[in-house]
């Protein structure tokens, strides 16, 4: 019989959290090499389980964040366990794509970095919709000629 007890049956319901999340979740082990990738990891990355595990997180590096950008987000990981913010990655086909990525240091009983926990969510749909709207407020959607909201800004920034 299975034993219903929270101790039993949450290690059972994280990993199947972790695997049907729709955010990618990655985790590596302390010296930054892959140990699991989430179902919405593959996904969107297009790499596999067995392609990503043992490699490091670099392997998704677009080339868009100069080496100060990652140097300040491992300071934020050491000092406070925890960076969060918009970033570029590279899908296995090649694509840059933005996501929103938090990541997390977890620590052993004597407080040293055993794993490290990154979640993100694909962000490329949402960043297509800003353009369009942002698109659609200043340019007339039959002409594509610029529209009154963007010659009374453009009137505005003259003026000034």
């Amino acid at each position: 019989m299975l034993d219903p007890s929270p101790a039993s049956v949450a290690p059972h319901l994280a990993g199947i959290a972790l695997e049907y999340t729709s955010d990618g979740v990655m985790i590596t082990d302390a010296d930054n090499r892959i140990i699991y990738v989430n179902r919405a990891f593959r996904e969107v990355t297009g790499y596999s389980f067995d392609e990503a595990v043992g490699e490091t997180p670099g392997m998704l590096n677009s080339g868009r964040h100069d080496a100060a950008f990652y140097r300040d987000m491992w300071a934020a990981l050491q000092e406070q366990g925890h960076w969060q913010g918009e970033i570029w990655d590279r899908r296995k086909n090649g694509d840059i794509y933005p996501e929103r990525l938090s990541i997390s240091a977890v620590r052993d009983a004597d407080g040293r970095i055993e794993r490290y926990v990154a979640v993100f969510t694909d962000i490329l749909a949402l960043r297509r919709a800003e353009e369009k709207l942002q698109r659609l407020t200043h340019f007339d959607a039959l002409t594509e000629l610029p529209n009154r909201a963007q010659l009374s800004e453009r009137l505005h920034q003259l003026v000034e």
